[in-house]
């Protein structure tokens, strides 16, 4: 059973509840995406100010798929469009994740179709007349071989293993902790009764709204506190990433795809998460975490811990820290698969003249880096013989 496959002009307006539709139907296949939500594309759709093309694949029998695609500015003469994304860095810091078309759960297989209905629209009139590139952000890596076996040049721009701790099996356990390393065990238990001396550790989902608001601009606090010792700005120093998540939180938590976890030690917060929620599948979107005078109080691992404890207690399947190398995701959970992150081009000399043009910035690239840690090398060298 094939997909028939359209790209249109639509208002999201307009197909809002085709989406929920759709999302919902992945959700009972337990294969909804956090990131492909209604709550998500609200928030995205307005705090980007995105002006999207809706790419529909219809298929007999159940709702359609559906996806955004937007075309990226400030590209001179070249068609650059994004899937579910807009294309450009500054309103991209949403990054989104296991992404792809919503009411496709399940259906990989259906990609090849897709990768040769979209190379050729490019020799079609409409909306991707013409394209030159497709960017396809967070997406499986059988997103590449379609597009290759259809014909198109693929080259991968980044690629990050994900991390899921498997709730259902810990379930069956009894115990949050069970597929953790010994030591990641110990430094939770230890952390939770050196918090508990001054009196309970609790978490709770903050829903009123003006808890939500509170609980959200201590999360923002803690987040940038942390990142900005760091010598990092924090995410929150983005406005386009700021107003994306008010506007996520105020959507999104009253129905459930949304949550706000705070995690209190005799009355003081030390940590915020904030989850996204689709079916049995919950994703730690971002988190702030309080910083400890005492580096055998770990916030981060005790709260990851204490939302596992309370998922699998409501029947959870899945806890994913996401896309990343991190030594903290390693240690509450196993890593599952990896996302990709792809340029897509027609097949042909501008391709291949646009691929050599990649290559060879990215050779400059790493020589200029290469000549600054010989030049370092050297200074150092100089510094220890005087």
């Amino acid at each position: 059973m094939r997909s028939a496959y359209a790209i249109e002009c639509a208002a999201p307006d307009a197909v809002a509840e085709e989406w929920r539709v759709a999302h919902a139907a992945d959700a009972a296949q337990a294969g909804a995406s956090p990131f492909l939500s209604p709550s998500w594309m609200r928030a995205w759709l307005a705090a980007t100010r995105a002006q999207p093309v809706l790419l529909r694949a219809a298929m007999a029998g159940r709702a359609d798929a559906l996806g955004w695609l937007c075309r990226a500015p400030d590209t001179g003469r070249r068609r650059v469009f994004a899937l579910n994304e807009c294309g450009d860095g500054v309103r991209d810091v949403p990054c989104i994740e296991h992404n792809g078309l919503v009411g496709w759960a399940g259906e990989t297989g259906e990609l090849h179709g897709l990768a040769r209905h979209v190379l050729a629209a490019r020799r079609m009139d409409g909306p991707l007349a013409g394209w030159d590139e497709l960017r396809l952000g967070g997406v499986p890596r059988a997103w590449a071989g379609a597009f290759a076996a259809a014909g198109a040049w693929v080259s991968v721009r980044a690629e990050q293993p994900v991390f899921v701790a498997d709730l259902a099996s810990l379930r069956d356990r009894g115990d949050a902790l069970a597929t953790m390393g010994a030591e990641t065990r110990r430094q939770i238990r230890r952390a939770r009764a050196l918090y508990a001396r001054d009196g309970a550790v609790t978490i709770e989902r903050v829903l009123a709204p003006a808890e939500r608001d509170a609980a959200l601009a201590c999360l923002v606090v803690l987040h940038q506190a942390r990142w900005t010792t760091a010598g990092q700005p924090g995410a929150f120093a983005s406005p386009v990433f700021r107003d994306f998540v008010e506007r996520l939180v105020a959507g999104g938590v009253p129905g459930g795809e949304v949550e706000l976890l705070r995690v209190c030690a005799a009355g003081r917060t030390i940590a915020v998460l904030l989850n996204l929620v689709a079916g049995g599948a919950v994703a730690n979107y971002v988190a702030g975490v309080s910083m400890e005078t005492d580096n055998r109080l770990k916030p981060g691992l005790v709260a990851h811990a204490m939302a596992m404890e309370l998922h699998m207690a409501e029947g959870r399947g899945s806890y994913d820290l996401l896309a990343g190398e991190s030594r903290y995701k390693r240690s509450l959970a196993s890593r599952k698969g990896d996302l990709v992150w792809l340029t897509v081009r027609p097949p042909g000399v501008p391709a291949l003249l646009a691929a050599a043009r990649g290559m060879l910035g990215r050779f400059k690239r790493a020589a200029l880096t290469m000549r600054s840690l010989n030049q370092a090398g050297l200074a150092q060298g100089t510094g220890r013989r005087a």
